[in-house]
């Protein structure tokens, strides 16, 4: 595991490294850092055919992103080693592994103010996705190097394009998700309001 440390070092606050590397120790879990995906920022795989568990998490978040994100999927890990499948993959078991895995950094202040004010409202009822909750998502974007646009920033009818270049219609809103109509099939799509875009015209 000390092989990550340098690795870990180039994505993660510093003073988590010692406490992730004990982590990933503990339940022998390899990571791989991917690419960036629109449809998740990172995810667990427990053990089948003949493969161990697997966590990867993608490159192109920012330090305390990606140490939120690598902690809920460790946390998976963890209820699947207590509980097999017999624990929902969201549910209770898994709530309170990630409650008590993210406790030792934001004791240690790990997190900027601001970041751990918003992670400590979306621990008390932690989501499948990190970015369900607004408020941390908002905060955590302010971290960023590269300031992207989200969906739900864009006006009603907007056209924008996703990172594989794909070109849709923003239309209405679903709770947390808008449904949008993609221009290069004409098939409708819902796209989670928080999701970063890029605006018709934009360059990047």
């Amino acid at each position: 595991m000390e092989g990550y440390r340098k690795i870990l070092e180039h994505y993660i606050p510093a003073g988590s490294v010692g406490d992730v590397l004990q982590l990933l120790s503990e339940c022998k879990l390899p990571l791989r850092i991917t690419k960036g995906r629109m449809s998740k920022l990172g995810d667990y795989r427990p053990p089948q055919r003949g493969r161990g568990h697997r966590i990867t998490v993608n490159h192109d978040l920012n330090r305390y992103s990606f140490l939120i994100i690598l902690v809920h999927e460790i946390a998976h890990a963890r209820v699947w080693l207590d509980h097999g499948r017999t624990a929902r993959p969201h549910g209770a078991e898994w709530k309170g592994a990630y409650r008590g895995l993210m406790q030792p950094f934001l004791r240690k202040d790990i997190f900027p103010r601001d970041i751990r004010i918003a992670l400590e409202g979306y621990l008390l009822n932690p989501g499948a996705s990190s970015g369900s909750d607004r408020v941390l998502t908002r905060v955590l974007k302010t971290y960023d190097a590269r300031q992207e646009t989200l969906l739900e920033e864009l006006p009603d009818d907007a056209v924008f394009r996703i990172r594989n270049g794909k070109q849709f219609r923003k239309m209405e809103r679903k709770r947390t998700r808008y449904r949008c109509l993609c221009l290069d099939n004409q098939r409708f799509y819902l796209i989670s309001s928080m999701a970063a875009v890029i605006p018709a015209g934009g360059s990047r």
